[in-house]
This record gives structure tokens, sequence and C-alpha cells, in this order.
């Protein structure tokens, strides 16, 4: 079970137990029973991105954005590397934003914008988001991955050299709702 607590605009991910924090400035390290997880926090407390890594550091748990003191977006790198589109949703907590999330390496994961309306009902609490325009995923390298155009529901997806392998509509999900699975 994994618990979720705000302590002065970190959020700290405590796993199976108390946690042991070993050091409290830009960087908070959280040791728990089963490993740790690393909140690193660039820029100030209140702009910025806020990091959650896997206990071997290796790829990113969770990435968030704050901007003055306000959390507009979270998401998932690890679970949606393997996917064209994620397949965990970003939660979005203003109204319109643009979304760039990074990769562990600083490169760029994914860009694009979602926007919630007030009188959407809710869903656990939160409004729902939607993606609006033409939204890209990249490859760790760099490279892109796929562009997915919502107002025209195309879906195209590029190799990690950056060739074209095909672009579809989003009524052929067997095609692009398929792991990538590679080259990271």
């Amino acid at each position: 079970m994994t618990y979720f607590l705000y302590i002065a605009s970190f959020l700290l991910v405590v796993t199976f137990g108390m946690p042991k924090i070993n050091s409290l400035n830009s960087t908070l390290k959280v040791e728990t029973e089963v490993g740790q997880s690393v909140i690193d926090s660039t820029k100030s407390k209140e702009d910025g991105y806020h990091f959650i890594y896997y206990p071997d550091k290796e790829s990113i748990l969770l990435v968030e954005h704050f901007k003055d003191g306000i959390r507009e977006w979270i998401g998932y790198p690890a679970a949606g590397r393997d996917y064209v589109i994620p397949l965990k949703e970003f939660g979005i907590f203003v109204d319109s934003v643009f979304v760039k999330a990074p990769y562990i390496n600083g490169k760029t994961w994914y860009e694009g914008n979602f926007i919630t309306f007030p009188d959407d009902t809710l869903k656990n609490g939160n409004r729902i988001p939607y993606r609006s325009g033409i939204h890209r995923v990249y490859h760790l390298n760099g490279k892109i991955k796929a562009v997915v155009d919502y107002e025209n529901e195309t879906v195209q997806e590029f190799d990690s050299l950056g060739n074209e392998k095909y672009k579809v509509g989003f009524n052929q999900s067997e095609v692009h709702m398929l792991p990538t699975l590679g080259n990271y």
C-alpha cells in the first residue's frame, strides 16, 4: 500500500512503513522497508518539476509540475514509456495547461495541451482532463516517437531513429495501443 503525504511542498511517498528521511534540502531521500524513493525538486519549492524515482533511480515513477506554488499536473513516465498513448492518465489540476514532461535523462518524454471543464462530472474527486490539439511522445534518445492528433483523430508512430512506422486513425487501436517495447 502506498500513501501520499504533502510536507512543505514535497510529495512524500511512504510504502509499507514509515520512512527515514536522510536529508532535507533540494533533494529528499526516503527509505522504506522495501527500498527508497528519491524526491528531487528543481528550481524552488514553489516552481518547477518534482520527481519521485523508483528505488534503483533508473527511471521516474512520478513527475509533477508546480507554478507559483500550485501543482499544475502529474504524470508517470515509466508507466507510459512503452506506449504511444500513456496508459496512466495525467492528473491535471488547473483549467488548462501545456504539459512538457521529462524522462530521467532530462529529455522530453511527453508534450501536449490539456483542458478541464468546470462543469464536467468529477471522477474520483478530480475533473476529467481532455487532450487538445497535437501531442508528441518522444523516445528516451530524444527522437520523436509519436504524434497524436486529437483534432483529426490520428496516431503516427516512429522508430527510435525517427523513421515513420505507420499513421492510423484512433479507431485502429489494435495497431497503436500495443506496447512499443524497446530501445531505451
